[in-house]
Order: structure tokens, then sequence, then C-alpha cells
């Protein structure tokens, strides 16, 4: 069985996999997104391996590609994309064979290598840019952190990507944490879903806190996060008086995200 498990959350989920419940080399793709994993089956009395995806919750099984190898370890690229493989096995021997399959036009599988053993494969990195990482810089909201390089403005206070987000704000509150976290996080319109999950935490020795979605959480939100930090001192914007600052992204970003977040 190949299970996940939200870090953020403690909840589990069984995937389904393949029809023998002999699955193999559970392999994330670039984005976590799926997990591609390999399924042995038996077709005319002889062990396959069905090259399958899944969602990282389950529910969307998918094979691509059928490897006439018991079992293969699996490879994707850095692009996502792509799936690398082991076949050619004769009687269950080593694999001869190194194949390809595009998850966009999965109809047309490669062979790339043709050896008289193949043991192993894996893909070279993605050439990353010197500095991947831009320095976002608000003097409005007296804020800086570090985010993909990748991701485009949108608005001075909303930048966007193909794999995430951030926006900023600020909240005006006498409050303290705790009651501004959870004002936040159970909002009447529920843009965490019904059961978010809040972290307490320090950023820059400032009280702060994390929101995390539940599973129930609309689509629409992107997998929207947030991170509340409390201000070290308040700050006047378009004459308004704002002690909490607030900083929403998808969730997979927001920690890295906070973790270089400074006041300025």
């Amino acid at each position: 069985m190949i299970t996940t498990v939200n870090l953020t959350t403690g909840a589990s989920y069984q995937l389904n996999g393949g029809p023998q419940a002999k699955n193999y080399f559970p392999e994330w793709s670039p984005d976590s997104s799926l997990i591609a994993y390999s399924a042995t089956d038996i077709v005319d009395n002889q062990y396959v391996s069905l090259i399958q995806t899944d969602s990282r919750v389950g529910g969307q099984q998918k094979t691509w590609a059928v490897s006439t190898c018991f079992s293969t370890p699996l490879s994707w690229s850095p692009d996502g994309n792509r799936l690398a493989y082991l076949s050619g096995c004769n009687k269950q021997e080593q694999a001869t064979e190194i194949w390809i399959i595009d998850i966009r036009n999965p109809n047309n599988p490669i062979k790339i290598v043709e050896a008289r053993w193949t043991t192993a494969h894996r893909w070279s990195p993605r050439v990353h840019d010197v500095h991947p990482y831009g320095l976002y810089l608000n003097q409005v909201y007296k804020v800086s952190f570090h985010y993909p390089r990748s991701w485009h403005k949108v608005t001075e206070e909303r930048f966007e990507g193909a794999d995430g987000f951030f926006q900023i704000s600020a909240i005006s509150s006498e409050e303290g944490i705790y009651e501004v976290c959870r004002a936040e996080a159970f909002h009447m319109l529920k843009p965490y879903g019904a059961n978010p999950q809040i972290f307490p935490a320090f950023i820059q020795a400032q009280e702060a806190c994390f929101i995390f979605p539940s599973e129930d959480q609309p689509v629409e939100m992107r997998n929207q996060a947030a991170l509340i930090v409390k201000y070290p001192a308040p700050v006047v914007i378009q004459g308004n008086t704002y002690s909490y600052f607030i900083l929403w992204a998808d969730q997979n970003h927001l920690i890295s995200l906070g973790k270089t977040l400074t006041f300025i």
C-alpha cells in the first residue's frame, strides 16, 4: 500500500494502487501534486508493471504505460511533464530498456535506451537561475521577504506564478494575537474551509500564527494559507494604524516565505 500523510494536519490518505496490491517505487512529482508508482499486474500469465499516478489524497488514479518488468523505478522530468521507466524484461530478468512517457501526449511512449542490462535511471536537474529567488520589499507595509523569481507582479501587494502566489495586507485590531488569528481563520465566508488549523509561532521575535486550510477549502481559494505577525511597532498606512501584518500564500510556499520575512 502507498499512504501519504499531510504533515500539517496529520491526516493520512491511502492510494488505491494496482490490482495485485503490489505497488513499488512511489515518486513525488516536482510540484508534489501527483505520486507516480509501479503497480505489478499479471497479463497472459506474465508479470507486467503498470505505470500509474494518483493525486496525493487519492481518487485520481491513471495508468499511463505498461512495462514488461515485475516492477520498475520511476523518475519525473524536472518540469513534471514526463516519466522515465525501465522495461524489456525477459522472464523477469534484468531490464534492457529505458522508456519515456509524456503525460501530455501519453499515446506515444518512446524507447530511448536499449542495452544488455539497465538497472537505474535519473533525470538531470533543471538548470536554475543563479538567483532563483527575488527580494520583495514594500516600504508601505514595512516588510521584505524572498519569493520565487518566476512569479510576476499582479499588483504592488500581489505576485503570482504557475505554482503559487502571495498577497500582503495589514490588520487593524486592538485584540491579542490569538483573537486576531481566530477571526481570520474562522471568517464567516470560510476562506480556509470549515476546520482550519492555527499554529502559534514567532517571526522576527514577534508573536505570529500560521493558518492552514482544511480539506474542504473552496477550490477557488487556490490552496490559500495565511501568516499573521504582530508588527514591532504599529504602522500607519493611508492615515490608519495597523498592529498586524498578514501574508496570504498557497500553503506549499507559506512557510518558506515566512522564514525570510523581515520588518524594515
